[in-house]
């Protein structure tokens, strides 16, 4: 019996905290915190559950925080976990990645990151 109520205690832990957990951003490219060599054609975030596209938003911004890119056309990528978006041609420099998105269980999340982009030469 008392095998059990730890059983089923365990079991109510889990299942509150999976009912409680929100979209967690998995993956991204261009990749947190990356020096690349070659500039980016597109964003992709990648979640760890379903977000709603029609209620999620991605921005490109530069170094001084002027909006380079927004999505207006949000994409799923991959599936229902990736949204994306197509970006401009960038040149060298630092650039930030914000993001908002609501998950299916209705949590909204936001995130930001920078990304750097080095001459190759």
């Amino acid at each position: 019996m008392r095998n059990l109520l730890k059983y089923v205690l365990l079991i109510f832990i889990f299942e509150y905290n999976y009912a409680c957990a929100h979209a967690v951003l998995e993956f991204s490219e261009p990749a947190r915190r990356a020096i690349l060599y070659r500039a980016p054609e597109q964003v992709v975030l990648t979640f760890n559950e379903p977000v709603e596209i029609e209620f999620s938003k991605i921005l490109l911004m530069n170094n001084e925080d002027k909006i380079i890119a927004s999505s207006s056309n949000l994409k799923n990528i991959y599936d229902n976990n990736s949204i994306g978006m197509q970006i401009p041609k960038l040149t060298s420099g630092i650039y930030f990645i914000q993001f908002q998105v609501l998950s299916i269980d209705g949590h909204k999340v936001k995130g930001r990151y920078k990304f750097t982009i080095k001459d190759s030469n």
